[in-house]
């Protein structure tokens, strides 16, 4: 029998990301900030 696993949109972009990382479309920043901070906004 075969299941059905729904994998949220929010994950499906971080794995095409992931993708374009690996494949060197795309350059990546990683950051964390505590919630005391908000979001942060950048430019680049």
């Amino acid at each position: 029998m075969r299941t059905t696993t729904t994998i949220p949109t929010t994950l499906k972009v971080l794995m095409n990301h992931i993708y374009e990382l690996h494949k060197g479309v795309r350059h990546m920043v990683l950051f964390t900030c505590n919630k005391d901070h908000g979001v942060s906004k950048f430019a680049f």
